[in-house]
C-alpha cells in the first residue's frame, strides 16, 4: 500500500488532536508526534531493513519532505531520533493505533476479520525464517 493512500485516511486533525490530548509535543522543536509517526511509517513502508541511521537518511530525503511539508527541517541526526523514541509518549502512538484500526475497518468493509491485531515478535520472528 502506498504511504500516501494511508496517510490519507488519517486526518490530520487526529493527529493534532492526540498529540494534545498526550502532551507527546511537549519540549519538542523539531521531532514531534506526527513527524515520528510519519517517519516511521515512511520506513515501514518504504524500507526492508529499518535502523537509527536508516531513519536518518529516510528524513532527509525529498520523498519524506513531500510528506513531512508542515514540518520543514532540513536535517536531524540519527541520535535524536533513538533518544525521541525512548522517551515519547507511548499513549500517542497507542491511541491513534486505536483510531487507525477503525478507520480501516470503515475502509474495508463489512469484513470484520479483514485486520487481525497481532504481537511484534511474530513478525521478528517471521523474518528470520
Amino acid at each position: 500500500m502506498e504511504l500516501q493512500k494511508v496517510l490519507s485516511l488519517i486526518p490530520s486533525k487526529l493527529l493534532e488532536a492526540l498529540a494534545i490530548e498526550t502532551e507527546v509535543d511537549v519540549f519538542t522543536k523539531k521531532l514531534q508526534g506526527e513527524v515520528m509517526f510519519k517517519l516511521l511509517l515512511h520506513c515501514i513502508i518504504s524500507h526492508k531493513d529499518n535502523s537509527l541511521r536508516t531513519m536518518e537518511s529516510a528524513y532527509e530525503t525529498l520523498v519524506f519532505r513531500l510528506i513531512n511539508s508542515k514540518n520543514r527541517h532540513s536535517s536531524i541526526r540519527f541520535s535524536s531520533i533513538g533518544t525521541r523514541l525512548s522517551v515519547i509518549n507511548a499513549a500517542y502512538f497507542e491511541k491513534l493505533f486505536e483510531a487507525c484500526v477503525r478507520v480501516y475497518k470503515k475502509e474495508l468493509g463489512t469484513d470484520k476479520n479483514a485486520i487481525i491485531r497481532f504481537d511484534s515478535t511474530i513478525v521478528a520472528l517471521s523474518t528470520k525464517l
